[in-house]
C-alpha cells in the first residue's frame, strides 16, 4: 500500500545519505 511503499522509499532514502556520509567522511 501507499503507506508501507513511502516507508520503503524513506528507508532507501535514509540508506543513501548515510552512504554519501560515509563517502565524504572518512
Amino acid at each position: 500500500d501507499d503507506a508501507k511503499d513511502g516507508l520503503d522509499g524513506g528507508a532507501e532514502m535514509a540508506e543513501s545519505a548515510i552512504d554519501a556520509f560515509g563517502d565524504i567522511v572518512p
